[in-house]
């Protein structure tokens, strides 16, 4: 299903069956407050069924493959190792990350 909204001169459609999950590194602080608000899903280093804190950066990359999921962090070695296994990973400031990630998980962007 889709839904068009017009905001300065783009038009963006918003697709209910996109589904991005993303995995937030320990040292993104604070982040997942402003997810739950936009309805992002998401997991934390720590949580129950993923790795615990203090993780080898490998461990989380390997996981984050193994479960599909786009890894968000601040750090350059866990950045290089999600690359190295072929893992999408947003490396950024949060401010970025939060432009960024309402684009990922909510439009598919469509120029006029």
């Amino acid at each position: 299903m889709f839904t068009s909204v017009f905001t300065k001169k783009i038009f963006f459609y918003i697709d209910s069956n996109i589904s991005i999950d993303f995995l937030l590194d320990e040292n993104i602080l604070g982040l997942d407050r402003y997810l739950d608000a936009y309805d992002v899903k998401y997991r934390k280093i720590g949580d129950p069924e993923c790795p615990p804190k203090g993780s080898k950066d490998p461990i989380v990359a390997k996981f984050a493959k193994d479960n599909s999921l786009v890894v968000v962090t601040n750090d350059d070695n866990l950045s290089k190792q999600c690359e190295l296994l072929d893992v999408d990973v947003v490396f950024m400031d949060l401010r970025d990350f939060a432009k960024k990630s309402k684009k990922l998980c909510r439009f598919t962007l469509i120029y006029s």
